[in-house]
């Protein structure tokens, strides 16, 4: 995950769970289910707030539950409701109503979140996760926003108890 100040801006990347490109393209094997951070990227002032989507792709592949662990670095950046203050939670999306847990840590700059639809209907397709507003608080010459890929901090899509861990980009 690559990043630059670009006149003063802090330019944010994001990993997804295929290889990142200019415009994101549907690459995603048969069977196999991504999280993807959208937008790719984008180019932000200090001080301004914006907003990332943590989207499902799962194609034809059933998911009933999603783990989502991200890392981010808490000097450029800080997890913030609409009025630009500090929280501690990110915005549950509607794929996965039942929320836990639900964590934003500014000291580690780690996002932990679990959702399920608890005896929904499994989300075939894509659909929203879950979205995180950042506020820039530092210009950067690289600052990525990018999945955990490693235990015990892997995110994977379980479904009816069976855990399947998926591929995140490096």
């Amino acid at each position: 995950v690559l990043g630059a100040v670009v006149n003063g801006n802090v330019l944010i990347l994001a990993a997804t769970a295929g290889t990142p490109t200019a415009t994101p393209t549907a690459t995603r094997a048969p069977g196999v289910v991504n999280i993807a951070i959208q937008p790719v990227a984008q180019a932000v002032n200090v001080g301004q707030t914006f907003v990332v989507d943590i989207v499902l792709e799962a194609g034809d592949q059933p998911v009933d539950a999603v783990q989502v662990y991200v890392d981010y670095d808490p000097d450029v950046l800080r997890v913030v409701d609409a009025a630009g203050n500090p929280i501690n939670q990110i915005i549950a999306g509607p794929s996965f109503p039942n929320v836990t847990p639900n964590q934003a840590d500014h000291d580690l700059g780690q996002l932990n979140y679990n959702a399920s639809t608890l005896g929904g209907s499994p989300l075939t397709g894509s659909g929203l996760v879950a979205s995180v507003r950042f506020r820039a608080v530092q210009a950067s010459f690289g600052q990525g926003i990018t999945p955990h890929p490693t235990p015990p901090r892997t995110p994977s899509t379980p479904l009816g108890g069976a855990d399947r861990p998926h591929p995140t980009a490096p």
